[in-house]
């Protein structure tokens, strides 16, 4: 999974596309990355690419994938067993996701879930 994550974002930075296609491939594309170094307990390394997803995100103003970039944030944390950091982030991320008006309602549940399962890394 790992190898597949940092090859997809190396493809979308080869894939001729307009700037604004191009960085939200990027911003995904690091978050991706995040959460599988997460997933293999490499806190640094998910923190390095879920701050640079996140600042993606921000720069470019992509408020429809913002919370997932706060997600991202918490998940990192949490694996880094820094709690205080990811209860903060998950607090943007609900509170993101809640603003969010470009989204349909089922996308909207999933975005939820997600953000509640990343919650319960808190802590553990």
């Amino acid at each position: 999974m790992l190898h597949l994550a940092h090859t997809a974002r190396y493809h979308w930075s080869l894939v001729e596309s307009d700037k604004t296609e191009l960085v939200r491939h990027l911003a995904i594309s690091d978050w991706q990355i995040s959460r599988v170094y997460a997933g293999l307990n490499e806190p640094q390394l998910a923190l390095h690419f879920a701050k640079s997803a996140l600042r993606i995100m921000e720069e470019n103003n992509m408020q429809d994938i913002l919370h997932t970039g706060y997600e991202g944030m918490v998940r990192a944390f949490a694996v880094g067993k820094d709690n205080v950091s990811a209860t903060d982030y998950i607090k943007k991320a609900r509170e993101q996701l809640g603003r969010t008006v470009d989204i349909d309602d089922e996308d909207r549940r999933i975005y939820s879930e997600q953000i509640h399962e990343t919650e319960s890394l808190i802590g553990q």
